[in-house]
């Protein structure tokens, strides 16, 4: 604990990290002095007179820079940013709901969700290939990954991301502005993605923490004065996302290291890797967002912003799970799971993620009840969200599971069947029961999915 409240009081102070400060009294350093931010200055400080054990052992201040964290704590540090990233997600949809109606508050959440798949496909599957692959440092590998991502694929996905764009939202004036706003976050979302992938390889926690910490802090500053200013429109809030791209544009902008990434694949085989995820990859955010996608095309605008008001909230919990799997790939493609140990995994997810659901859906409950009077049709969406957000958690285990076995094709085959599966329990719902036929279609779903990982994990194993 001591070790991780001290990385989060030093995230605090990276902005400083320009400051030269003179060698700290309490640390014996070796050779020169090194740079020394105001927050290792502060921290040093504050830890040597308080904890005496503490201060004898920090001989040097390369303690500073940190050890490579274990698997537990790059979940720890990844939870920590993604409990702020919660928080945030959180804030602006309830900051929106306060100034939007359910069908504006619809029309926004329609926005985020293209913007999102398009940002996935972009990605082109290349994220769990270089934490399972790579080594190297933070900038170098968010320089490599940007790299890879600049080619003829990813000019197709933008193309596409375009299309997408026109047939949904190819109707009145609001068009090109949505358009262009989209297409911005898009960028800026595939850029704070590809640092977190650098976090995810080389263990430097500094670089992507004190970016989501900032992307954040915009982002609830500008909702706030939206909110306060009483705007309401649509083309307004998607200003938002697009303001909060600021911060690692601003990252990326500085001078840059030379590219200094080793793979223990080959370059092409990594990619080719990558590409076999892709289907895997928009299968996840196909299945985790068509719902949202359809239900203003086979019901109304209205019926998706009662439906976000809830689901924002509850798919919250499977993120902690994602976080940890993410964090032990690298782990689990080291050993040889047996059966047990693999549903027993599974198992675990899924009651994380139920705990988590229920705490976000009985919070969501009790604000609509307090604040929200437009909302309350949304009420009955809770249980049925809270249980698919508990399935889904478990779906996330297996596909690490898989994919640290070096099972790509696999994960795709298990997450496109319960892509597949979805859909068609949403094209045959939605129109009769509306955001209800959603919540209901996207428990069948995900268990459809979990089923089938189950039993591809049954095989190969050792039991």
């Amino acid at each position: 604990m001591t070790e991780l409240l001290r990385r989060w009081v030093q995230a605090l102070f990276i902005p400083l990290s320009g400051l030269r400060l003179p060698v700290i009294p309490a640390v014996a350093l070796r050779g020169s002095a090194p740079r020394v931010t105001l927050g290792d200055w502060l921290i040093t400080a504050v830890m040597a007179r308080s904890r005496p054990k503490i201060r004898t052992e920090l001989s040097t201040l390369t303690l500073l820079a940190g050890r490579e964290p274990s698997a537990a704590r790059a979940a720890v540090l990844l939870l920590s940013t993604q409990a702020l990233t919660a928080a945030s997600a959180f804030g602006v949809s309830l900051l929106a709901a306060t100034v939007m109606a359910p069908a504006a508050r619809g029309e926004l959440a329609l926005w985020l969700q293209i913007v999102y798949l398009s940002s996935t496909l972009a990605l082109l599957g290349i994220e769990r290939p270089m934490v399972a692959h790579a080594q190297g440092s933070a900038r170098s590998v968010t320089a490599f990954v940007l790299a890879r991502l600049a080619s003829a694929p990813a000019t197709l996905a933008v193309l596409s991301f375009v299309a997408l764009v026109w047939l949904i939202l190819s109707s009145g004036s609001q068009l090109p502005l949505l358009l262009m706003t989209a297409l911005s976050y898009v960028l800026t979302n595939v850029q704070l993605r590809a640092v977190r992938i650098g976090y995810l390889v080389s263990r430097d926690w500094r670089p992507f923490v004190s970016i989501t910490i900032g992307t954040h802090l915009v982002t609830i500053a500008v909702s706030l004065l939206l909110a306060l200013l009483g705007a309401g429109d649509v083309r307004v809030w998607t200003l938002v996302y697009v303001v909060s791209g600021v911060v690692v544009l601003l990252y990326l902008g500085r001078d840059r290291d030379a590219p200094d990434v080793s793979l223990d694949v080959d370059v092409r085989e990594l990619m080719r890797t990558s590409y076999r995820l892709i289907p895997a990859s928009i299968g996840n955010t196909a299945m985790l967002r068509s719902d949202r996608l359809l239900l203003p095309m086979l019901s109304s605008s209205a019926q998706l912003g009662l439906y976000v008001m809830v689901a924002t909230a509850t798919e919250l919990a499977a993120w902690p799970v994602q976080q940890y799997v993410d964090a032990s790939l690298r782990k689990w493609r080291q050993q040889s799971p047996t059966i047990w140990s693999i549903h027993g995994r599974t198992a675990v997810g899924f009651g994380i993620g139920a705990g988590f659901a229920v705490l976000a859906g009985t919070l969501m409950h009790h604000i609509i009840m307090a604040w929200l009077p437009a909302y309350t049709d949304s009420l009955g969406l809770v249980p049925p969200l809270v249980l698919a957000a508990a399935i889904y958690s478990a779906t996330r285990v297996q596909q690490g599971l898989l994919v640290s076995q070096a099972r790509t094709g696999m994960a795709s085959l298990v997450e496109t069947a319960g892509m597949v599966a979805s859909v068609l329990l949403y094209l045959a719902l939605i129109p009769g029961l509306g955001a209800v036929g959603a919540a209901i279609g996207s428990v069948i779903g995900y268990s459809v999915g979990l089923v089938i990982g189950a039993v591809a994990l049954s095989t190969r194993t050792v039991r």
